[in-house]
């Protein structure tokens, strides 16, 4: 199998398992900001010490120049730690409306290669912005709802923005590292991160919850399990084969699976527009991995297919 249709695969595998995180926190937290960075907090430590055992046995973790391991750190403890905070915070205190908080987390992948276009120096097509901008109108008819702005608190649309940059700067500083590091040890330090800043945030704020009800903890153990170790790994090793770039953008068709299992396990019926949407997304989506570039994916193709 092409590397190019292996990274495209695994990436939709693992925006299907992102898609059901929403789904999760909803069903756990019930909109509690306290419930629901304890459930964060909880996640992060949950897999840490899951994949801290393995990452120290078998990759032999500890023998990481310190260096490497600060910058690891950072990267997880700070730009993904506050994408997570900041988007929980839009959604779940300053009354956001979940479809736009999404819609807004949804602009990474532009201001993803806009960072690569910079730090890398990396010119897309310009057929390549073009079918970027056609699957985030897609998202745009999806989750947009008329009048919406009228009520919204400006500071969880900029908390949302920010968690938007904050995820795209996380994406374009993580992929440099796929090369030479496994997807585990990514992982690893991905949620070891925000183990140790957003659990010491939410003792600080005073949210951390002691008594969390027994689905809270089921549906946490799940989140965990399933999307911040398996759909991460599947991700890491999706992006290995893509690119930060054309990874963030196949993963535009993470809210379609959101809204995809709202409408299965909420029942919430999809409109006309969401629909319509859901195919200029896709559309979007498939023609611009179509697109032949010079991005990671050139040089990945240069080297043996990976089997």
């Amino acid at each position: 199998m092409k590397i190019r249709m292996q990274g495209i695969i695994l990436t939709i595998i693992a925006s299907f398992l992102f898609g059901l995180i929403p789904i999760l926190y909803y069903k756990s937290s019930d909109g509690d900001f306290s419930v629901l960075m304890t459930a964060v907090s909880l996640k992060s430590i949950l897999i840490s010490i899951i994949l801290v055992p393995i990452a120290i046995l078998r990759y032999d973790m500890l023998k990481l120049p310190l260096r490497r391991v600060l910058k690891l750190f950072l990267i997880s403890g700070i730009l993904y730690a506050t994408q997570a905070v900041l988007y929980a915070y839009s959604y779940s205190v300053a009354g956001v409306p979940v479809s736009l908080a999404v819609l807004i987390i949804f602009t990474y992948p532009i201001f993803v290669a806009l960072l690569d276009r910079i730090t890398n120096r990396v010119k897309l097509p310009l057929t390549s912005y073009l079918f970027l901008i056609i699957a985030f109108a897609g998202l745009v008819f999806m989750f947009w709802n008329r009048g919406v702005m009228d009520t919204v608190n400006p500071l969880g649309l900029g908390a949302a923005a920010i968690a938007a940059i904050s995820y795209a700067l996380y994406v374009n500083r993580i992929s440099k590292l796929t090369d030479d590091l496994s997807p585990l040890l990514i992982n690893t330090f991905t949620h070891l991160g925000p183990a140790v800043t957003v659990t010491a945030l939410t003792l600080i704020s005073g949210n951390f919850v002691i008594n969390l009800p027994s689905d809270t903890l089921i549906y946490t153990a799940t989140n965990a399990i399933l999307m911040g170790i398996v759909a991460f790994l599947v991700w890491f090793a999706g992006m290995k084969r893509l690119g930060a770039v054309k990874t963030s953008v196949v993963s535009m068709t993470e809210p379609i699976f959101a809204a995809l299992a709202a409408l299965i396990i909420l029942n919430q019926i999809m409109e006309i527009t969401q629909i319509i949407g859901m195919i200029i997304c896709l559309t979007g989506v498939t023609f611009f991995n179509l697109v032949k570039d010079k991005t990671h994916l050139g040089k990945q193709q240069s080297k043996t297919e990976i089997n």
